[in-house]
Order: C-alpha cells, then sequence, then structure tokens
C-alpha cells in the first residue's frame, strides 16, 4: 500500500496529502503492518446507521 500511495502521488504530481481509508466489512485488526499506514477505518456499520 506505501509503494501504491507512492506511485499515485509520483504520477499525479499531487503536493497535498494522501490519506488511506479502509473500507472493510468488519473493520481491521491493527497491527505492525497498518500501523501508521492506515488512517480511517470504516465497516458497514459506519454506513448504516440508524
Amino acid at each position: 500500500m506505501r509503494r501504491k500511495l507512492w506511485t499515485f502521488a509520483e504520477a499525479t504530481k499531487t503536493r497535498k496529502r494522501l490519506s488511506l481509508t479502509l473500507l472493510n466489512t468488519y473493520g481491521l485488526n491493527r497491527n505492525g503492518n497498518s500501523s501508521g499506514l492506515v488512517e480511517t477505518v470504516l465497516t458497514l456499520d459506519d454506513l448504516f446507521l440508524e
């Protein structure tokens, strides 16, 4: 994912900050791989609030 963010930034020549948001059915188990990379996690509960 880091490489994809870097590639996107280079291809678009953006000078803006990139934020990685994960949309998943059950959320994310935070570990060393996701730490510092995924900033926002959205679940189905977030999308379908009553």
